[in-house]
């Protein structure tokens, strides 16, 4: 089942899914997708803050949000 994943100033970043790795990005007019493999990570960066998404598991997928420094 699809779940909501937020960055670190509380906006909506995108849906994944861990038992199938499926990861959902919906922005204004740009839709896309992925699968992400156990083990691997997926980095998502909407204007200064980067979102990295790691699925650890077919149970969980672990979020780390942080703010890039110039």
């Amino acid at each position: 089942m699809l779940q909501r994943f937020d960055d670190c100033k509380g906006r909506w970043v995108c849906s994944a899914d861990p038992e199938t790795g499926l990861v959902e990005l919906k922005y204004k007019q740009v839709a896309t997708s992925c699968i992400i493999a156990i083990g691997e990570e997926y980095k998502i960066q909407r204007d200064d803050t980067v979102t990295v998404l790691k699925r650890v598991s077919f149970d969980e997928i672990q979020s780390e949000s942080y703010i890039m420094t110039a």
